[in-house]
């Protein structure tokens, strides 16, 4: 297979990794844009909070993005996966697609994402994203009004339930077995009007994007028109993370300074997989400023000193 040979590789092609390459591509840098066409918001109908593009369909965003970035003579995008990245001294980096050429870069982006985890619920899988939210920020006035939940078995139940009922007045908490709340807690919720259900909750069922029904244990069934998860994650490309041998914070996400650099010489790391706000504007806004950083990088390795 021949070699391909860019100034910057971007490893995924969402949000963030678009917006990197189009400054890239306006700076006339050689860029390439390797995507696996599985972004995190694949199933969703809408973006929320897109200055100029409020509920416009994710794919449809991303579809104009690429084809802008498309149209720059020193960017291109290609659908692909990355089976492995090495680096050679910090000056070049070599990646090789599953099914095509080696590309040898000088700087590498990362904008490979993460993963939803879904509670272990019967039925669940049917209802994401159409009834079971992630984000109260981006749907919630769609849904003002309606008969509303929040889940959580963690301490943060509390505080997310102050955040959420604000969108409606029929609002309730499910902790699903789970004893996550004090008395003086119990007591401020109830005083607001929110019921809470500490019961395990065995399945549910519904109608997708009108209405879901959690099971109870004591057989209740309790009817909502959607239920907001603050749900755990996972990192989608862990095996190219370990090849750089970029660390982690606490959180799970990539370690990277303000610039979004990673702890490895070379390597950027941008989205979701390095911010802990993740929104669709957080994101363009980490590529732009990654892109910027990874030019001026560049440049300085031109420098010539007297």
């Amino acid at each position: 297979m021949p070699i391909e040979r860019v100034d910057v590789a971007i490893v995924g092609g969402s949000f963030s990794g678009l917006s990197a390459a189009l400054l890239l591509g306006n700076s006339l840098r050689n860029v390439i844009v390797i995507d696996d066409n599985q972004p995190r918001n694949l199933k969703s109908a809408h973006a929320f909070n897109l200055l100029g593009n409020e509920q416009t369909k994710p794919l449809t965003f991303l579809k104009r993005a690429r084809k802008e970035v498309q149209q720059l003579e020193t960017a291109q995008v290609i659908s692909g996966n990355i089976k492995s990245i090495s680096g050679i001294n910090n000056r070049c980096f070599t990646l090789q697609l599953q099914n095509g050429p080696r590309i040898e870069s000088r700087k590498i982006i990362l904008a490979t994402g993460v993963v939803d985890e879904l509670p272990a619920i019967k039925g669940i899988e049917t209802f994401w994203p159409d009834n079971i939210f992630h984000c109260p920020y981006c749907i919630g006035y769609a849904v003002k009004n309606e008969p509303l939940a929040v889940y959580s078995t963690e301490e943060e139940a509390y505080v997310l339930a102050l955040i959420i009922h604000k969108w409606t007045s029929d609002f309730i908490l499910f902790t699903d077995g789970h004893e996550v709340l004090s008395d003086p807690q119990l007591e401020h919720l109830k005083d607001l009007g929110i019921r809470v259900y500490s019961q395990k909750i065995s399945q549910f069922t519904g109608v997708r994007g009108k209405f879901i029904v959690a099971h109870l244990s004591d057989q209740q069934q309790i009817k909502r028109r959607g239920i907001f998860m603050h749900l755990k994650f996972k990192q989608r490309a862990p095996n190219l993370i370990a090849d750089l041998g970029c660390s982690y914070n606490e959180e799970n996400l990539l370690h990277v300074n303000e610039f979004f650099k990673t702890s490895v010489d070379g390597v950027y790391a941008i989205g979701d997989m390095a911010l802990k706000v993740q929104k669709i504007t957080t994101a363009i806004a980490s590529g732009s400023v990654a892109a910027f950083a990874v030019d001026h990088e560049l440049t300085d390795e031109m420098v010539v000193f007297a």
